[in-house]
């Protein structure tokens, strides 16, 4: 129970300082990036916030109606990091920044589904992937 509340509690103040900083940036920074990369980060911030709430549903079921917050949170949550990241991103390399964003999340989209293929193979016994 103190390891849930020690998680909620950072990821809470992980996201208030997220809010701080977006608020606090500089003007003269700003990189806009295109909406396809902020509707990646979207994506990938909902779909973390719906394993982190299950997850944590898992460790205390009592919070069962936690879960339909999950999505608000992660929107939220996403929209204070891109606008985070669009602010310290560097203006005098605007398509390097952009093409690097993209890198990262292609990075992301190729890693994640082969860790949760290899654990679903893994779970059910599959030659080279037990262990």
């Amino acid at each position: 129970m103190q390891m849930i509340s020690k998680f909620v509690t950072r990821v809470s103040l992980l996201i208030v300082f997220m809010f701080v900083f977006a608020a606090c940036a500089p003007v003269q920074g700003f990189v806009q990036l295109p909406a396809e990369q902020q509707a990646a980060i979207t994506g990938l911030f909902i779909a973390l916030f719906a394993l982190g709430f299950d997850w944590l549903i898992g460790f205390a079921p009592w919070l069962e109606w936690f879960r339909q917050y999950r999505e608000p949170w992660a929107i939220a949550a996403s929209l204070a990091f891109t606008t985070w990241l669009q602010n310290i991103l560097p203006t005098g390399f605007e398509d390097i920044s952009i093409k690097g964003v993209g890198f990262i999340l292609a990075i992301f989209a190729a890693v994640i589904p082969y860790l949760v293929v290899r654990k679903i193979l893994a779970r059910r016994g599959v030659r080279g992937f037990v262990g």
